[in-house]
């Protein structure tokens, strides 16, 4: 199953639908987005199609989470981009915190903000907490994952390496409006093969970016897990867990997707401020 947020022509009000190959079935739900419905104690089992159902072209996708707690990512989470930036493998996940006014939906414009010179994509797969979590092992984990869905982990380059280079966080590098564009569904974890899932960034439709999910060092679950001995992750929180090797620049009128054929194509355009 395929959730997604989306808006109509004729109305600015969010609901939920299940997406199929060409139309939207409007939910039984009173929830503007996933994180809502998560907090509400809704879920996959009582998600039931019964409302109108629309034309695909006859809606907006829109970022299916409204408001998470959390938006998180990990660093260094596949050999290949740890190589690629003359890292080693690390021991543990790295992890580093990403602002819920970073995110963005399909479609919507990516901001290359004022200061940026050097703008990066970073294609992953994101997954989606579906209850309070804390202190779990990783197989634990597994019944804490709601779903998945793209992401791309947008960054200011030369930020980041400043940062770096004065042994700061990444924060300000990763947290500008709009720097995590994630969509267009979330997909529930019983329709994704993890072992054969490849996800994809395309640049201006040249492909440049290829991650085969199974290649990360440290999966979902163990991230999850890792994450939990520190805090309690909430319905609805995001964690985007790593991209390949192949990160590269875009410019201001760039159109950077992100795309699997399990999870759909999520696409952005990178705009001047």
């Amino acid at each position: 199953m395929k959730v997604v947020r989306f808006r109509t022509q004729d109305s600015s009000r969010s609901r939920l639908g299940r997406l199929t190959d060409d139309a939207v079935r409007e939910l039984d739900s009173t929830a503007i987005a996933v994180d809502d419905a998560l907090a509400g104690g809704e879920g996959w089992d009582s998600f039931e199609a019964t409302g109108e159902t629309y034309d695909r072209e006859e809606v907006e996708l829109r970022c299916p989470l409204d408001r998470p707690s959390h938006v998180l990512g990990v660093g260094l989470n596949h050999r290949g981009h740890a190589e690629e930036v003359g890292h080693e493998i690390p021991d543990e996940p790295l992890f580093f915190p990403k602002s819920v006014s970073s995110l963005a939906g399909p479609n919507d414009p990516v901001v290359s903000h004022e200061g940026v010179d050097t703008l990066q994509y970073e294609a992953e797969l994101a997954l989606i907490i579906g209850d309070e979590t804390r202190n779990v092992t990783p197989d634990e984990a597994e019944n804490h994952v709601f779903g998945y869905t793209l992401g791309n982990d947008v960054t200011a380059h030369d930020l980041q390496m400043s940062d770096v280079s004065n042994s700061y966080p990444w924060f300000r590098s990763k947290c500008f409006d709009t720097f995590t564009p994630v969509g267009p569904a979330v997909v529930s974890p019983d329709d994704i093969d993890l072992e054969s899932e490849v996800v994809r960034a395309r640049l201006n439709g040249e492909t440049v970016q290829e991650l085969a999910v199974a290649d990360r060092v440290f999966s979902g679950h163990e991230i999850v897990a890792e994450l939990s001995e520190y805090f309690t992750l909430q319905p609805g929180d995001v964690i985007l867990t790593g991209t390949a090797d192949g990160i590269d620049e875009m410019t201001v009128g760039d159109e950077i997707e992100v795309v699997s054929d399990t999870l759909g194509r999520l696409q952005n355009e990178i705009t001047a401020p």
